[in-house]
C-alpha cells in the first residue's frame, strides 16, 4: 500500500512538473496605426515551442513574438525601423498565417499586433507544443 501511493505521489508531481501548457484565443479589432499588445505572458519555467495563428479580416498586419518584461519599451522600439528587440517569430504584412517561436526558460515575452492600413478583426490562437 505505502509503495502504491508513494508511486501515485511521485507520478502527479512528473506530471505537474513537465512544463506550463499553453492556450489562448483572442479577438481583437486592430485600428490604423496602432500597435496592439495581444497577449502578455508570464515566463515558461523551461524552454517552450508555441504556435502562433491568426487571420486578419480586412487588412495585412504584423504579428510579433517578443521576449521582455517591459510592454512599454518593446512598444516604443516596435514603432521603429530597426527595433532592439530580440523578436522569437514574426509575420509581416500578413491576412493570416501560422508560425512557432521558441522561448527561452525564464523569459517574458509578448505577441504584439500592428501595421493594420484599415480597421480590421483578427483572431489570434497561441498554443504550446
Amino acid at each position: 500500500m505505502r509503495t502504491t501511493c508513494g508511486l501515485a505521489g511521485l507520478a502527479l508531481l512528473m506530471v505537474a512538473g513537465c512544463g506550463q501548457r499553453l492556450e489562448q484565443e483572442k479577438d481583437v479589432t486592430l485600428e490604423v496605426g496602432v500597435l496592439h499588445p495581444i497577449a502578455l505572458i508570464d515566463a515558461p519555467k523551461y524552454e517552450q515551442k508555441i504556435k502562433v495563428e491568426f487571420t486578419s479580416s480586412e487588412s495585412p498586419i504584423n504579428v510579433y513574438v517578443v521576449l521582455g518584461k517591459d510592454e512599454n519599451a518593446v512598444m516604443d522600439e516596435l514603432g521603429k525601423a530597426n527595433p532592439k528587440l530580440e523578436i522569437r517569430g514574426k509575420a509581416e504584412k500578413s491576412k493570416g498565417e501560422t508560425f512557432e517561436a521558441t522561448i527561452p526558460a525564464g523569459k517574458d515575452y509578448g505577441v504584439y499586433l500592428t501595421g493594420a492600413d484599415k480597421k480590421t478583426q483578427v483572431k489570434l490562437k497561441i498554443k504550446s507544443q
